[in-house]
């Protein structure tokens, strides 16, 4: 084979083996073009027992600071409809409380922020959202610790739907909660693009959920 010959084979190989490695190189990027990769990465960090995977995919202070609103106006319904649980009073007069006094609206909000994150970041290291928990490691202190111990063992997870609407930056998505004693949960999430990665932002439907799952509750 002529040298000329041999050297434009050679070229081509090389050019091709170039193109692979810079497509191989594009797919993470092109998983996080993705909106519902934001759920898929919420229940990697509930699977591999790492909160750190999980806030990353999610928002927390945006999306406790939505889901408390529709908290209080939820159980301000369920409290006026005579719906209310036992096991939802002391939270239901905290929080409505809140709702009769607006100047403590704001102080509620960070209560509740502290507390949720404290109970998601021991449930998800702890390994019992996962389903595995780990006696290593104790509840947080707080109102929701002593939860995590009595939760039914069994993994929690967090299915993607599909992507509702698609707007730039922000989408609409749909997943489904799933939790071995309550059952199945619709999500409706509002996701949106931060340096090229998608995270969730606000639970769309957070009164709905309210609602079925103190009425689930009673």
């Amino acid at each position: 084979m002529p040298m000329q010959l041999l050297s434009l084979h050679l070229l081509r190989a090389i050019t091709a083996t170039a193109i692979f490695c810079f497509v191989l190189s594009l797919t993470p990027n092109a998983a996080k073009a993705n909106p519902l990769e934001a759920l898929e990465r919420a229940q990697r960090g509930i699977d591999e027992c790492n909160s750190d995977i999980f806030n990353g995919a999610v928002d927390m202070p945006a999306v406790i600071d939505k889901a408390s609103e529709a908290l209080m106006a939820g159980l301000r319904k369920q409290a006026d409809e005579g719906k209310l649980g036992d096991s939802n009073i002391a939270i239901a007069l905290m929080l409505l409380g809140a709702v009769e006094d607006s100047s403590q609206t704001g102080l509620v909000k960070q209560l509740m922020l502290s507390e949720v994150k404290g109970f998601i970041a021991t449930g998800i290291n702890g390994g019992y959202f996962a389903g595995k928990p780990d006696p290593a490691i104790k509840p947080s202190r707080g109102s929701l610790a002593s939860t995590l111990t009595k939760m039914p063992k069994g993994r929690r997870e967090i299915l993607p739907g599909e992507v509702l609407s698609h707007k730039d930056n922000v989408a609409s998505v749909s997943g489904t909660f799933v939790d071995p004693k309550a059952g199945r949960f619709p999500l409706v999430l509002t996701v949106e693009k931060e340096n090229g990665i998608w995270r969730i932002k606000e639970i769309s439907n957070a009164q709905a959920l309210v609602e079925e799952a103190v009425g689930r509750d009673r």
